[in-house]
């Protein structure tokens, strides 16, 4: 009732959770290249991004150090001629052009812009490598949990297996007066452990496997 209250269900309609069996087998996340693993991350693509502007702002406080050089051309005509007062017709000429524009004092302001447009280039760029290294280090450790929590989730499985044939055992002796109700209730509890244990280590495999998808991007 309060879990429906706080997702605002009604009170009295059963809610059934995705994750109730833990028993059940899991789909672990397949092994996924690094390169594939950055590009699926938003992170890298937003840093990358921000590279690129990066970069090209400092191409464009760069390029200010460079002379501009234009090109102009036209054709002028006019009637009467321009070369011949006494002649009615269209005629005319064409004109070419060259504009140059070199800078030679600036007084240190470009020097300063093209310098903060170097060090953002810079910044972004290790921006991007330290988040890449972040991310490879984070698959690593994840791929690594989740070995590890698969291992162990095994291990426990065995455990319950061999807790519930004891139990079985033991509620067999039981039945039969040959143990005593201590040794019945030992067992049960010894069961009830190795279940307990076990779905601790399958509530670790679900998480890391989380957390792996997370890393490689592959959490939707």
């Amino acid at each position: 009732m309060a879990l429906n209250q706080l997702c605002g269900l009604p009170l009295d309609k059963p809610t059934e959770l995705k994750d109730t069996d833990l028993k059940e087998p899991i789909e672990v996340q397949p092994p996924v290249s690094i390169e594939q693993a950055w590009a699926n991350r938003p992170e890298i693509k937003m840093l990358t991004q921000a590279g690129s502007i990066a970069e090209a702002n400092n191409k464009i406080m760069a390029s200010r150090f460079m002379p501009t050089i234009a090109l102009t051309g036209g054709y002028n005509t006019t009637n009467p001629n321009i070369f011949n007062g006494y002649n009615k017709k269209f005629d005319g000429m064409f004109t070419f052009g060259v504009n140059a524009v070199i800078p030679l004092f600036h007084f240190g302001e470009k020097v300063h812009t093209l310098n903060a447009s170097r060090s953002q280039a810079v910044i972004a760029k290790l921006e991007l490598e330290d988040a890449k290294e972040k991310i490879e280090l984070q698959i690593h450790q994840n791929s690594y949990r989740i070995n590890e929590s698969l291992k162990k989730q095994e291990t426990t499985r065995q455990n319950v297996e061999k807790a519930k044939e004891n139990l079985f055992y033991a509620q067999e002796g039981f039945d039969a007066g040959v143990i005593t109700s201590t040794d019945l209730l030992m067992a049960q509890t010894a069961w009830l452990s190795a279940e307990s244990e076990y779905l601790d280590a399958a509530i670790d495999v679900k998480l890391n496997n989380l957390y792996l998808k997370k890393s490689t991007g592959n959490l939707r």
